[in-house]
């Protein structure tokens, strides 16, 4: 038990469920003004954007993605991230998007990295939010991909665990996420909501992903945004080291807030996109 639950706190970076089973991502699109994209973490709805979205909608057209691949649909061992990736992709091309901004939360942040590494021009405006290049690189200094595989004892553990121990888990978690009750409930209830397959092929998919020295041909406006919680001078080393590789970015912490910087410190994270988008304005 204990070592399921420590391995789902360190990979967790946004692991929480949605219930659907589409062939492609599901978009609302709020407001009028130039374009963003938000990108939700890993099996989150992408309504946990709605305090940043009503902010900006008045001045600013939002497209909130919410991925396909929860429910009943198993993602695939291989391509399961790629194919997220794909998606996001041929909506700004169906869409005719152009010179517009991706806000990306974890997993989210991951993708934005990944279609920029792709095709820099076009994706070139970033605000990566609670994201690193590397999350697997969080439970071991002596991390390999080939090392992460499904059938590990704690992954097993995970799937097989009953129903009261799973909510124990998704408990647990939620107390390492965030710091309001009300949003604590909030995410358990996604953990416990996301069917047990998909959250554990999910993650363990991404733990395997490691962007780390191929940042180092990212190009474009990049703004790295980290949750400061306990403290920024013991998180700060995290993404210092992280992000070493990529050439031109600004990282910036929010003082005492936990992994959803969005729920925790609302206020500071509509300013900092704000900042970032006035930029391109002016």
């Amino acid at each position: 038990m204990k070592k399921i639950f420590i391995l789902l706190v360190l990979v967790v970076a946004s692991n929480f469920g949605i219930n659907a089973a589409n062939d492609n991502i599901k978009v609302n699109v709020i407001g009028k003004g130039k374009d963003i994209i938000f990108l939700p973490g890993f099996a989150c709805p992408g309504s946990v954007w709605f305090q940043v979205v009503d902010s900006l909608k008045q001045n600013y057209k939002c497209h909130v993605v919410s991925y396909p691949q929860y429910g009943k649909r198993i993602p695939g061992e291989d391509n399961w991230f790629e194919d997220l990736c794909e998606y996001v992709k041929l909506y700004v091309e169906e869409n005719n998007l152009s010179n517009f901004t991706i806000v990306g939360h974890s997993m989210g942040g991951n993708i934005a990295m990944r279609l920029n590494l792709e095709d820099s021009e076009r994706f070139k405006n970033l605000i990566i939010v609670e994201s690193l290049p590397c999350t697997g690189a969080l439970m071991n200094p002596n991390y390999k991909s080939e090392d992460i595989d499904i059938t590990k004892p704690a992954n097993i553990g995970v799937l097989e665990s009953d129903d009261k121990t799973y909510h124990a888990i998704a408990n647990q978690m939620a107390n390492f996420m965030v710091k309001s009750p009300e949003y604590k409930e909030k995410i358990a209830s996604y953990i416990i909501d996301t069917d047990r397959k998909t959250y554990v092929y999910g993650y363990t998919e991404l733990l395997k992903g490691d962007l780390r020295e191929d940042i180092k041909d990212i190009k474009g406006d990049i703004l790295v945004l980290g949750a400061g919680f306990p403290s920024v001078d013991q998180i700060k080393w995290v993404y210092e080291s992280q992000y070493q590789a990529m050439p031109e970015k600004t990282i910036e912490y929010a003082e005492g807030s936990m992994h959803f910087i969005m729920f925790d410190k609302p206020l500071w994270l509509i300013d900092k996109i704000n900042q970032y988008l006035s930029k391109k304005t002016n």
